[in-house]
């Protein structure tokens, strides 16, 4: 599955950057990008003006949780197998 090229590109690296597309237009043309780019600037500030921070943040990290998933996944079916210790170094 994630041995598969198309031309010389890996399909691994074909999702890679269409997911950082997608984050990419996400973050900079959305109200929600706003919201997260505040945050990221002044927590209290963002609070202040209205911008629910609990919730957004919680989001975010449970976003980050996901494609640290996926991208573990895509690391194991890449190599055909798993260990605890690939990602030491």
């Amino acid at each position: 599955f994630a041995n598969i090229t198309i031309g010389f590109v890996p399909i691994v690296m074909i999702y890679a950057l269409a997911i950082a597309f997608i984050v990419h237009v996400a973050l900079e043309y959305t109200d929600w990008g706003t919201r997260i780019r505040s945050i990221g600037g002044n927590r209290e500030a963002a609070a202040r003006v209205g911008i629910n921070v609990r919730m957004t943040s919680t989001v975010v990290y449970t976003l980050t949780g996901a494609f640290s998933a996926l991208a573990g996944v895509l690391q194991a079916a890449s190599l055909g197998s798993g260990s605890p210790s690939y990602g030491n170094g």
